[in-house]
């Protein structure tokens, strides 16, 4: 195979990768070496990357004891690729044992290694390392503040954002949710409020990632107002911005609050999840309110049928039937979600256990006036005075329905 074909199996296994087909690029890179084709520093460090996606560590040594085989384990490229292999799937001494072999590490490589040590708790080698590095970009800085804040070391990842700041080194979009929740673990109000005043500084507009992070980190200090201020200047606001609300507003006792929060998010087409739950009966257990978080629960079923979030409104269905198991308008709901999805026997099952019961769902009504007199109809009802003529006047709309349908699709 010429130089040519390598690139171009090369191309093959990164396209694969890219497209989060490991085990075909995998495959890729097995067929290449049959011809006996040497693959070359880019092949290895495009390959290494899908045994870590795999999360498959032999596969990933056998590509080092390979690549260490021809002679090319020690260039960056491969690696880097490498590192991020052990520190993710391995111990750090085997990360540390790859960075050493490679022959002048570049930014990515330090970086790597960087945040494997803060991982495995190695927080003073890790600071050593991270200040001997040659080269540190933002991306550099943002990787060491965010995981000093993601393993609850909040006041170390809030100095190395004032060291950056003090080295001119200017934070971007990725820097701020970081720090910003380190400052709202400490409760530091007013550092916060300058890390508040840096992004708007820097960034201009404020993106759903900074803006969710400002929502939380001024709910956990006590200012909601400030919180929701934020929150209506979001321009984006996804689920994770309803749910930073709710649970600001139900870590500082506001069940109605977060009620109406709740509400106000089903009317703004979003679909509750796990985190929205767990905030609505952490706000009811805050207050004690037994009655309003049964209600919470049947909020949360309702709106779940609406968007059709099925298994978490089953899940919503059980626990109200656990709290009061006669109430009938839940059986109701559940039995509605199962025929919607098409599960005709647990359908069965509700209607049959509902018999057991002896519970009587409430018919649906409907009322119409004519000439001054109202007149009532009710679900299947067998009883009214001129049922004979209502049915059949019903008939000739479904069928005349039906038939506009068929010729539609035709």
């Amino acid at each position: 195979m010429s130089q040519c074909d390598v690139i171009g199996a090369t191309a093959m296994i990164g396209r694969a990768a890219r497209d989060c087909r490991h085990e075909d690029a995998i495959f890729l890179f097995s067929k290449m070496l049959l011809p006996n084709t040497r693959p070359n520093v880019f092949t290895f460090g495009t390959v290494i990357p899908s045994s870590t996606a795999l999360q498959n560590l032999d596969l990933g040594k056998q590509l080092h004891s390979l690549a260490t085989k021809m002679g090319l384990h020690a260039n960056v490229f491969v690696g880097s690729a490498l590192l991020d292999l052990y520190t993710k799937l391995s111990s750090i001494e085997e990360a540390q044992i790859a960075f050493e072999d490679t022959h002048e590490p570049n930014v990515v490589s330090y970086t790597t290694l960087v945040c494997g040590l803060v991982e495995n708790e190695r927080s003073s080698e890790a600071l050593e390392l991270f200040r001997m590095m040659p080269e540190r970009n933002v991306v550099s800085w943002n990787a060491i503040i965010g995981r000093f804040s993601r393993i609850g070391q909040n006041e170390e990842a809030v100095n190395l954002f004032i060291e950056m700041m003090r080295e001119g080194m200017l934070p971007d979009h990725a820097t701020f949710p970081c720090v910003i929740t380190s400052a709202g673990h400490i409760a530091a109000l007013g550092m916060g409020r300058s890390f508040h005043a840096c992004a708007l500084k820097f960034l201009g507009q404020l993106n759903a990632f900074v803006g969710n992070s400002l929502i939380s980190f001024y709910a956990r200090c006590g200012s909601l107002e400030d919180s929701l201020l934020v929150f209506n200047k979001v321009i984006e606001r996804t689920v994770v911005s309803w749910n930073a609300l709710i649970w600001g507003y139900a870590q500082n006792g506001r069940p109605k609050e977060v009620k109406e929060l709740f509400m106000n998010m089903q009317n703004d087409s979003l679909q509750p999840n796990h985190v929205t739950l767990l905030g609505l009966l952490w706000a009811c257990n805050h207050a004690g309110l037994v009655d309003e978080g049964t209600g919470f629960w049947k909020a949360l079923l309702g709106g779940c049928l609406i968007h059709s979030n099925f298994e978490l409104g089953e899940y919503a269905a059980q626990r109200v039937l656990a709290l009061d198991p006669d109430d009938v308008s839940s059986y109701v709901m559940l039995s509605n979600a199962h025929s919607v999805a098409g599960r005709w026997q647990s359908v069965s099952m509700i209607r049959r256990e509902m018999r057991e019961k002896q519970m009587n769902r409430v018919p649906g009504c409907s009322w119409i006036e004519i000439r001054g007199k109202t007149y009532t109809f009710v679900t299947g009802d067998q009883n009214h005075c001129q049922k004979d003529g209502i049915y059949m006047v019903l008939l000739v709309f479904i069928e005349h329905a039906s038939s506009n349908k068929q010729q539609s699709s035709v």
